[in-house]
């Protein structure tokens, strides 16, 4: 299963990757956000989950990736990262969507991403489409 990280924190972005590794996940990392949408483009349905900070390098907010990102893959789950509780907000129109503010402990952050793969796996069972 894959899962993608976008922050643009080297730091934290490592420790994400290493630790969702650890979990038995296959990681794609980016601290760029074109890199990002172009890795995440690449891999297809492969990608279970993606993690997205929602400040971010540029124009584009965390918000705006993961729009981009539903225009070809509408029920992707999608995780925001932000220390910024009025953040969570952004993702309410967002299906699929949950918010986890930093800092987090990292078993809470999973526990957020097994929500929402489970969130994925009934929408899956009530429209058929598997990946």
């Amino acid at each position: 299963m894959v899962i993608g990280v976008l922050d643009d924190n080297p730091a934290l972005n490592r420790i994400l990757g290493n630790t969702l590794t650890l979990a038995g996940y296959n990681v794609i990392r980016h601290t760029d956000p074109l890199a990002f949408l172009e890795a995440i483009q690449h891999q297809g349905k492969k990608v279970a989950c993606i993690i997205v900070d929602f400040h971010l390098p540029g124009e584009r907010t965390g918000v705006d990736v993961i729009a981009l990102i539903r225009q070809t893959h509408p029920f992707l789950p999608a995780l925001l990262i932000s220390g910024d509780p009025s953040h969570q907000a952004a993702i309410q129109n967002l299906p699929h969507a949950a918010f986890c503010r930093k800092p987090f402990q990292l078993r809470n952050l999973l526990a957020a991403l097994n929500q929402l793969q489970e969130l994925e796996t009934l929408q899956e069972e009530r429209t058929g489409d598997g990946r």
